[in-house]
């Protein structure tokens, strides 16, 4: 079995973001432009994919960022990152989904995988092996995935991505949304509107500058660590780039905030 699926460095970008971004658990973390973005901030990418070589595709993959840790002279070694992978059948129920792994059953996925990913990450140097997986806490399938890497000798360390992610659906309107809302936080809307605040796409670099600087000092007022601005800049771009996105900013009297992207 194992003959058939090998795990090989992928080096076809449309069809790696094929696969990452209509699986079920993929995440534009393990995006080809995501590890782009890192190799400029000092990480190096390693795409690996488990190939089925009788279907000929892609039927698990995983993103690896490797870097070498400052206190560490680089010839003893690098840490190596998963951030929100590997992509594959985690959980009974994703083998059905026609096209993801074509009747592979989630604990052979997971076997085959890992059993040659941990080997080949030893060989090409990695000291240790850090996976923050695509389920969120208490989501679906996050107890068997979690105990599924404890069982190869995983230990629970602090994250190093958000845990939750809340995600609002906007369809609903207007009027419906502010319904939902606190009376509060609909009372400091219309506020605002009254005031003059409008919503507008961000243009120019100055609109990026003003949105940092709120978040500096959000950061100081919250206590949360931010990236540099050159780095914030560039995953801004990275993430329009591959998502055809935009920022959206409320402005008044010239000054103009960030509001989400």
């Amino acid at each position: 079995m194992q003959h058939r699926y090998l795990l090989r460095a992928a080096s076809q970008r449309e069809e790696w973001d094929a696969f990452v971004s209509t699986h079920p658990w993929g995440h534009f973390l393990q995006s080809w432009g995501w590890g782009e973005l890192k190799a400029g901030v000092g990480w190096h990418p390693l795409r690996l994919a488990l190939w089925d070589m009788e279907q000929q595709e892609i039927v698990a993959a995983a993103q690896v960022l490797r870097r070498s840790p400052a206190h560490i002279p680089p010839r003893l070694g690098h840490l190596a990152y998963i951030p929100r992978g590997p992509v594959l059948n985690w959980h009974a129920g994703d083998h059905f989904v026609a096209g993801y792994g074509r009747g592979l059953a989630p604990a052979l996925a997971r076997d085959l995988l890992l059993s040659q990913l941990n080997p080949l990450l030893r060989k090409q140097g990695a000291i240790a092996l850090h996976i923050e997986l695509p389920q969120e806490i208490d989501g679906a399938g996050s107890d068997e995935a979690r105990s599924c890497l404890a069982a190869l000798g995983f230990h629970p360390v602090r994250p190093v991505q958000p845990i939750r992610t809340i995600l609002l659906d906007l369809s609903p309107g207007e009027d419906a949304l502010l319904a939902g809302m606190k009376e509060k936080w609909r009372y400091n809307i219309r506020l605002a509107g009254r005031k003059g605040v409008q919503v507008r796409a961000a243009r120019t670099i100055e609109d990026v500058r003003a949105w940092y600087a709120l978040l500096q000092t959000t950061g100081i007022r919250d206590h949360f660590g931010i990236h540099a601005f050159d780095y914030t800049g560039a995953r801004g771009k990275s993430l329009c780039r591959s998502t055809r996105r935009s920022s959206s900013w409320p402005s008044t009297k010239g000054n103009c905030w960030p509001v989400s992207s």
